[in-house]
């Protein structure tokens, strides 16, 4: 018996996988933060805990969104990116502050695949998760001011600490921050199996 998948446009399904992300880390925040704080105690800073897990979900959508192209057609991959920004951008009031967060987060990807022995993210060798990674520990680490609104550019953990902090965020922490971010990523995966996505 053939099975029907239920049909999405690709601006559902972009707001889907959007929901799903936030909803995955507020239903596992607690247990995240713990498990983080327990491992890594006074390396595990967060100067704005309510911001810490909207950070996240961010970094985690940024993430996923390197799946697309392997997804989808390239014109059909574009367009889900654009909704996907913009259904991170109807998100109440971190809709702009989630806009240019994860645009920075895609921007440290990819620039650490095309650079990747540039002293910028030589702590990553050559892995971009990691320099997602770098700079979401970082951002936890740095209170935002007014004036921020999530757009500067952070050039690298070292760099940014130098400028806001007193100690370097812990390489161990960076790398199980990256293995979180790489367990709660999937959303497009999921959606691409479940879903006939209506071009």
């Amino acid at each position: 018996m053939q099975s029907f998948k239920k049909e999405l446009t690709e601006e559902e399904a972009a707001h889907y996988a959007v929901q799903s992300v936030f909803q995955g880390i507020e239903k596992h925040w607690s247990s995240i933060k713990q498990k983080l704080s327990s491992q890594f105690e006074e390396a595990f800073l967060l100067q704005l805990p309510s911001f810490a897990p909207i950070d996240l979900a961010f970094a985690v959508i940024a993430l996923d969104l390197q799946s697309l192209p392997n997804l989808f057609p390239k014109e059909q991959s574009d367009r889900i990116h654009k909704f996907v920004l913009s259904a991170v951008k109807s998100e109440k009031e971190n809709g702009q502050y989630g806009c240019e967060e994860t645009a920075l987060y895609e921007k440290e990807f990819l620039e650490c695949i095309e650079n990747p022995r540039t002293e910028k993210y030589l702590y990553t060798e050559g892995n971009p998760i990691l320099a997602i990674s770098g700079r979401l520990v970082t951002r936890w680490m740095v209170i935002k001011s007014k004036e921020e609104k999530g757009s500067e550019e952070l050039k690298s953990p070292l760099e940014r600490v130098k400028s806001h902090l007193t100690k370097m965020p812990s390489p161990l922490l960076v790398m199980a921050v990256a293995e979180l971010i790489m367990s709660l990523a999937g959303a497009w995966q999921i959606i691409h199996t479940e879903f006939k996505i209506k071009s």
